[in-house]
């Protein structure tokens, strides 16, 4: 098979960048792949961007399994990007029903903290609140 640890640039593996695709398109079966074969969970792009951030970046109804996944494979809960934004901001933000819900439970549960500010000091309830 192929190998997901070729070198990308600058240090980056190949499969560290597509974790943060699967995570975005909610490709549970290639998050599994990739981190069984050695992805990490807690790599940030040049954004300071981790899988978890993109798995909540965008709308849609927040499935809490593949931020388990990561989860208990080490991703950093409470990782900020340049913006100073967390995974937790982005899920407030975007949230959308029920499991959205639990997605926010189960980041809480990892330690999650809501209090985290943004470089304008928006902490991620009060992006939640803001999208109301």
């Amino acid at each position: 098979g192929a190998n997901l640890n070729v070198v990308a640039n600058e240090g980056d593996s190949v499969a560290d960048e597509l974790l943060h695709f699967a995570a975005f398109y909610k490709d549970i079966e290639l998050v599994k792949l990739l981190l069984d074969h050695g992805a990490n969970s807690s790599y940030a792009d040049v954004d300071g961007m981790t899988a978890l951030h993109y798995l909540h970046i965008r709308v849609a109804d927040q499935d809490d399994n593949i931020a388990r996944l990561l989860l208990k494979h080490g991703a950093n809960v409470n990782v900020q990007n340049k913006d100073g934004i967390s995974p937790l901001h982005y899920l407030l933000y975007n949230i959308s029903g029920e499991t959205s819900l639990n997605a926010a439970r189960l980041l809480l549960q990892f330690g999650a903290k809501s209090n985290l500010m943004d470089q304008k000091g928006n902490t991620s309830t009060s992006f939640g609140y803001r999208k109301r």
